[in-house]
């Protein structure tokens, strides 16, 4: 991990190299999570049936295996009585989220995604920032939408931040790629028996349907969500 200082943002802005942002926030959370459900005085089946999910998936948290949705982090805290950032920093300290002590950690800006394993390094054309609260959920990266598939949604030019997930909810915005050729930003409908890719401009991007069974010969896959846009004027 390597710091950076912006004086415009006048803030730290953090590094990072591989996958150590979504380790290290893996064990600050199995360790808060810990806390709470101590405190409460609730075993992890308890807790699982509060939060309605299953005992091996809570066992997953408190292990570091894996990290909970956003909406799950939500349903904990209701539960210990306790704000999400009490579950997602490292400490109880209110100055870790004021201005004054914030971080940003710096992500590429990728004009293509190619490839399993992506293939980004050759497309990098720029930078940009996140903050560490959202880098805490896992890595990310940006790309800049290149056609007007997602008008008026997403613009081409604009800059999509992404996160790096292997699913989405239907009718969420993905990272789609598709027989390993280049990948498209689009909204991903689900049905019991395929997917259908959705251009919001269906002037330039007519629906796509694929059925399970070509989710997997294609293949198709899911490379991340977009969570943020940013536009330039």
């Amino acid at each position: 991990m390597n710091l950076l200082y912006d004086p415009a943002l006048n803030c730290k802005i953090i590094v990072m190299e591989g996958n150590k942002m979504e380790s290290d926030f893996k064990e600050i959370f199995k360790n808060n999570l810990i806390r709470e459900i101590k405190k409460a005085g609730l075993t992890q089946i308890e807790l699982a049936k509060k939060v309605g999910v299953s005992a091996s998936t809570v066992s997953d948290w408190v292990t570091g295996k894996k990290i909970p949705r956003i909406s799950k982090i939500d349903k904990l805290s209701a539960i210990f009585g306790v704000e999400r950032k009490f579950l997602l920093g490292n400490s109880f300290s209110e100055d870790s989220f004021s201005p004054q002590g914030c971080e940003y950690v710096r992500i590429p800006v990728f004009e293509t995604v190619t490839g399993i394993p992506l293939k980004t390094k050759d497309f990098v054309i720029g930078y940009e920032v996140i903050p560490q609260a959202m880098a805490q959920y896992g890595d990310h990266f940006a790309l800049k939408i290149k056609d007007q598939s997602m008008e008026p949604v997403l613009s081409e030019g604009d800059v999509i931040i992404v996160q790096k997930q292997s699913d989405v909810d239907s009718g969420e915005i993905a990272i789609v790629l598709v027989d390993n050729e280049e990948a498209t930003v689009k909204r991903v409908k689900k049905s019991p028996i395929g997917i259908t890719l959705i251009g919001d401009n269906a002037s330039v991007y007519q629906p796509h349907f694929y059925t399970n069974d070509q989710i997997k010969t294609i293949p198709i896959w899911i490379i991340g969500k977009v969570v943020e846009q940013r536009r330039r004027f």
